[in-house]
């Protein structure tokens, strides 16, 4: 038996007019493939029949009157995601100290339908992921996007950088008529599943640090900055 960590997940898109998220997490064996019990964001919401999006928070909200202004008093996670609890259905991932997971999120057409939102960058945007062994509640993005580091010493030294990468993993699509999803839909062929369909999830792989404590719950945070 090995002792594991509980891994907490609260994510949050920097964006406007984003609506994707991190559906699971699964720890990564050596050879490559998913084991365990996949985990789940806090106040996650499964996508059964009769889904409603509930998942999505912007920051800015498209009802500030300064959709560009991001402010100290913006909350890291939205107010279902702020306390450790996991809904019925989406436990946490457990899984060891120093052991590799993956991330993975629908692009939801922000990848292969690139003219429906112009202006934005050919990678989509930047996915991080932070985390902490000293979560708080009413935790604030600036106060962790872009001031904690990968040494640990960045910001108010709670946290650490874990990964940064580009929103677009290169291989994942959404199935319809364009060329990005056509040529992806070739090269990356997927035999459709009750979990992502025919489309192909965007994943994005990490190492939690080794030195993680067992026994009591590491959170991360998932941040999508995706500037105009």
């Amino acid at each position: 038996f090995s002792p594991t960590l509980i891994v907490l997940f609260a994510l949050h898109i920097l964006s406007i007019n984003a609506h994707s998220w991190v559906e699971q997490l699964t720890v990564i064996a050596p050879n490559g493939t998913f084991i365990g019990t996949p985990g789940y964001a806090r106040g996650n919401v499964l996508r059964t029949p009769g889904f409603v999006d509930t998942m999505t928070y912007l920051i800015p909200p498209n009802s500030r009157q300064d959709v560009t202004s991001v402010l100290p008093v913006d909350n890291m996670c939205r107010e279902t995601q702020q306390d450790q609890a996991q809904t019925e259905g989406s436990p946490r991932l457990q899984a060891n100290p120093g052991a590799a997971i993956a991330l993975r999120y629908q692009e939801n057409g922000h990848v292969t339908l690139p003219q429906n939102q112009p202006g934005k960058p050919p990678n989509r945007g930047f996915v991080y992921v932070y985390g902490t062994t000293q979560p708080k509640t009413d935790e604030k993005l600036l106060d962790i996007h872009g001031k904690w580091t990968q040494d640990g010493k960045g910001g108010d030294k709670r946290g650490v950088l874990l990964s940064k990468q580009n929103f677009d993993d290169g291989r994942c699509y959404q199935v319809n008529d364009q060329s990005i999803s056509q040529t992806r839909q070739e090269e990356y062929a997927h035999n459709a599943n009750q979990l992502m369909g025919a489309d192909l999830w965007c994943q994005q792989d990490l190492r939690l640090p080794t030195n993680a404590p067992t026994g009591k719950p590491y959170t991360l945070y998932w941040v999508w900055d995706w500037p105009t």
